[in-house]
């Protein structure tokens, strides 16, 4: 683990770049019955039931020690999973 932090804090090199990526998968859902508006004295009333609408594959490729905009994706496609890691791969790594 104390080699990783040291990686952390060395300074930067553009020959030898630090990426970091990350993914997670998140749920999406959609509520299903209108919320009850808030009136005098009570707070607003949502129901717990939920209509699934699929999931999405969040990822994050960065280098933390140098700043540049993020970029998304818009759908979960196999082409669109792979272009991230060939892209972050093929531009600063080899």
């Amino acid at each position: 683990m104390e080699d990783v932090l040291d990686l952390y804090e060395a300074p930067y090199d553009p020959a030898y770049p630090m990426v970091c990526f990350d993914e997670s998968p998140k749920q999406l859902i959609g509520e299903v019955r209108e919320t009850i508006p808030p009136q005098p004295g009570t707070p607003a009333r949502q129901d717990t039931e939920y209509q699934r609408n699929g999931v999405r594959d969040l990822m994050m490729i960065c280098e933390p020690n140098r700043t540049e905009p993020n970029r998304t994706e818009p759908n979960r496609t196999e082409p669109n999973r792979t272009e991230p890691n060939r892209s972050a791969a093929g531009a600063r790594c080899w």
